[in-house]
């Protein structure tokens, strides 16, 4: 067995409860354009890439449609999320086994302040937004990026992510990944939890990871 060097994770939708903002706003977008789309296939993906699919069909240019987007999300954001089911005590209970990081397609501006008013932001080590990166999920690159900032082999790393872009992202970087959904959504990855309620005791949990078992203990 070999000891996981680090968790990684998403943001929206897997720590705090905002992906449904993101994604009212983008109907709702939708909705005056008189166009029927299924916003919640986008989400995941950062707000540039979903504007560059979107802008035709809305009748917008690209750049324009995520400015919108954005204007809009902030102003549901500003009533305030809370965090996702079971995440707050997940992340509590075992920030101290390994470092733990937020890798994130969403902006710093929008990332920070919700950790923060989470109480989430001092456990982690690092937080990652797209800001950082030139490619963004699913692209590997946030996930490769986040290893060598924490010094650690990305095969020895956990991502936890709910959207299919995100744990692409993960399993093209080449870490073990865990799809934490309960939506009943198609994610490509190693292990399904419908929750962190589900996943209790880390310790005793083996993950499998290219090529060999790993599991998460003390810190090196």
């Amino acid at each position: 067995m070999t000891a996981v060097a680090a968790l990684l994770f998403d943001c929206d939708g897997l720590l705090v409860n905002s992906e449904p903002l993101w994604t009212e706003a983008l109907d709702e977008l939708a909705r005056e354009a008189g166009v029927e789309i299924r916003a919640e296939a986008y989400a995941g993906l950062a707000t540039d890439a979903a504007s560059l699919r979107l802008a035709a069909t809305l009748g917008m240019s690209a750049p324009v449609l995520a400015a919108e987007i954005d204007r809009r999300y902030q102003g549901r954001l500003r009533g305030g999320v809370s965090p996702m089911p079971g995440a707050y005590d997940f992340i509590r209970r075992h920030h101290a086994s390994v470092p733990f990081a937020v890798v994130s397609n969403g902006r710093r501006g929008e990332v920070l302040p919700m950790l923060d008013s989470t109480g989430l932001l001092p456990y982690f080590a690092l937080v990652l937004t797209v800001d950082d990166v030139e490619r963004p999920k699913p692209d590997p690159q946030p996930y490769l990026l986040a290893a060598d900032r924490l010094g650690v082999d990305i095969a020895r790393c956990v991502v936890f992510e709910d959207s299919p872009a995100g744990c692409l992202a993960g399993m093209r970087a080449g870490a073990t990944v865990v799809g934490v959904q309960a939506d009943p959504i198609e994610l490509s990855a190693h292990y399904r939890l419908r929750s962190f309620d589900d996943l209790d005791d880390l310790s005793s949990t083996p993950f499998a990871s290219p090529g060999e078992a790993v599991s998460i203990g003390a810190r090196e």
